[in-house]
C-alpha cells in the first residue's frame, strides 16, 4: 500500500468555474515514508477571472499568473496525470480533499480530457484528513489539545492540530506546505492512535465500506458537520436505486413505532431537512465504527441490546423499509439540467465516457498539436467536443478556422460582462469583491485592480 498525499491551491472556491493554479504531493510507503514529491504551477486560462480574495489568501499577486513563467493549465494536468499514474495504486488523501481538492482535480481533469475519476479507479482510493483528525479528537481527546473555537469544540483547522502535535508550522495556504502538514498529522495519528487509523484506512475502499454496512446490524457512523452531535448510531436498510454508492441508514434514536404510524406523505415530511436517515456515500471514505467498538463515544442513550433491538426490528420489517426508501429517495436533491459544459460532470443522464471516447481522449493527448483538432469530430459526447475544442483554442488558436476563433472569443467577452446571476466571475463580481477583502495592502492583490481595468478596456467596455 502507498499513499499520495496532496493539497492545491486555486482562484477560488467553486470547482467548476474556477481553476487549480499550484498542486503538491508526496508519495509515502506503507510506513508513510516518503518515496517521491512532485510539485507544479500553472497560469491563468483566458476565461476565467481569479477571486481577489482567493489571491490574498494564497498571497499570490495576478502578475504571478500571467506570462510564460508557468505552464499553462493545460499543460500542468497532463504533467499531473502523467505523474499521479506513473507513481501507481495509491490512497489519495487530502486535508477537507473530498469536499474541495478531490472535486477540483475531477473537473480539471474533465476539462483537459482527462479521465476524471482517477483517484477511485484502477486500485485507487480515497481518504481525508479532516474526518480522520475529527475522528481523533473525538475517540482520542487525549492525543490532540487544540485552541477552542467559537463553537466551543477543538479547533480541526490543519494549522491547528499540525502544530498540537509538534509540526513547526511557519505558513499555510502553500500547497507543499500544506502537503508536509497533512502527511505529518497522518503520520502522528498513525503512530499515536493506532486504532483510529486503521478504521480511517479500512473504508477508504468502496467495497469494505459496503460489507461492512450491509453485514453489521448497526454501527456508530461518525460525521461531525458543524451541526448535532456528529456520532450516529444506524443501520442500514438499502441503497439509492440508480445510484450505487448512496447509501441509507436510520438513525436508531428515532422512534421506530412512531415513524411506522405515519402515512408516505407524513413520512416524506418528517425526513425532509432531517437527519432521521443517515445517507451514507460509499465511495467517498465514511468514518465508521462498530457498536463494541463506538457506541460509548457516541453518547448515545442506547444500550448494546436496545441497539440490536431495533436494528432487528428494522430489518424484518421490509413494508416499512420500503416506504422508508421511497421517503429518502423523494427527499434527494434534483439538480437542474445546465446548457454549461462546466456543470455537466455528473449531469443526469450523460454518465460516463464510454470506451470509444476514452480511447480517443487517450490518442488526443498522445498527438501532436497540429493532428488534435482531427479528433474532434470522432468523438461522440458532446462535453467532450467542446472541451477539446476549447482546449486547442486556448493553447493553439491558429488550428481553428477564423469563424470559431471569432465565436469562442466572443463568448469570453460575454462572460466577463454577464449581468444578473451567473456561476461563473465576472468582472463586475470580482470588482465588488476586491471592494470586500479585508486586507486591500495584501500582497496578492498587487496589480489586481490594474488588471480588472486592463480587461475591461480589452474588451472596450472599460
Amino acid at each position: 500500500m502507498s499513499f499520495t498525499i496532496y493539497d492545491l491551491e486555486t482562484t477560488g472556491l467553486n470547482p467548476h468555474y474556477d481553476q487549480v493554479v499550484q498542486f503538491g504531493a508526496v508519495r509515502f510507503n506503507a510506513r508513510l515514508e516518503i518515496i517521491d514529491r512532485f510539485q507544479i504551477r500553472s497560469r491563468l486560462q483566458p476565461h476565467i477571472i481569479p477571486s481577489p480574495g482567493a489571491l490574498a489568501v494564497t498571497d499570490t499577486p495576478i502578475a504571478e499568473l500571467l506570462g510564460d513563467a508557468h505552464p499553462t493549465h493545460f499543460e500542468m494536468m497532463r504533467e499531473i496525470n502523467r505523474v499521479l499514474r506513473s507513481w501507481g495504486a495509491s490512497v489519495f488523501i487530502g486535508y477537507n480533499s473530498l469536499r474541495f481538492d478531490e472535486e477540483f482535480l475531477r473537473h480539471a481533469f474533465y476539462q483537459t480530457l482527462h479521465d476524471p475519476y482517477l483517484t477511485n479507479k484502477e486500485n485507487n482510493t480515497r481518504g481525508d484528513a479532516l474526518r480522520l483528525i475529527r475522528a481523533a479528537v473525538h475517540f482520542r481527546p487525549d492525543l490532540i489539545s487544540t485552541p477552542i473555537g467559537p463553537d466551543g469544540v477543538p479547533s480541526t483547522k490543519l494549522t491547528d492540530v499540525a502544530a498540537a502535535l509538534g509540526f513547526k508550522v511557519e505558513r499555510g495556504h502553500e500547497a507543499m506546505i500544506d502537503v508536509e502538514m497533512t502527511a505529518f498529522v497522518c503520520q502522528q495519528i498513525a503512530r499515536r492512535a493506532p486504532e483510529v487509523w486503521a478504521r480511517f484506512l479500512q473504508f477508504t475502499t468502496k467495497a469494505a465500506t459496503v460489507e461492512f454496512m450491509q453485514t453489521e446490524e448497526a454501527f456508530v457512523l461518525f460525521h461531525p458537520t458543524g451541526e448535532g452531535r456528529g456520532c450516529y448510531v444506524v443501520s442500514f436498510f438499502g441503497r439509492h436505486p440508480k445510484i450505487a454508492n448512496f447509501h441509507y441508514c436510520l438513525d436508531l434514536s428515532n422512534d421506530l413505532d412512531a415513524l411506522r404510524s405515519m402515512t408516505q406523505e407524513e413520512l416524506n415530511a418528517a425526513l425532509a431537512g432531517s437527519k432521521i436517515v443517515r445517507k451514507v456515500k460509499a465511495n467517498a471514505a465514511p468514518v465508521l465504527f462498530p457498536v463494541y467498538e463506538g457506541l460509548e463515544k457516541a453518547f448515545s442513550p442506547l444500550t448494546e441490546d436496545e441497539v440490536s433491538r431495533k436494528a432487528a426490528s428494522l430489518r424484518a420489517d421490509t413494508e416499512f423499509v420500503e416506504r422508508l426508501m421511497a421517503a429518502a429517495v423523494a427527499n434527494e436533491r434534483v439538480y437542474p439540467r445546465s446548457d454549461n459544459v462546466e456543470d455537466q460532470l455528473y449531469q443526469e443522464g450523460m454518465g460516463f465516457f464510454d470506451d470509444q471516447d476514452s480511447h480517443i481522449m487517450g490518442e488526443f493527448h498522445k498527438a501532436d498539436w497540429p493532428e488534435r483538432p482531427g479528433f474532434i469530430g470522432q468523438l461522440r459526447d458532446s462535453r467532450l467536443k467542446r472541451l477539446a475544442q476549447r482546449q486547442i483554442y486556448f493553447e493553439r488558436p491558429d488550428l481553428l478556422s477564423a469563424t470559431i476563433r471569432s465565436a469562442l472569443g466572443q463568448a469570453i467577452r460575454e462572460r466577463r460582462f454577464a449581468e444578473g446571476e451567473v456561476p461563473w466571475r465576472t468582472l463586475a463580481a470580482a470588482r465588488r469583491e476586491l471592494d470586500e477583502v479585508r486586507d486591500p495592502d495584501a500582497r496578492g492583490l498587487e496589480g489586481y485592480s490594474g488588471y480588472l481595468e486592463h480587461l475591461g478596456k480589452a474588451d472596450g467596455q472599460g
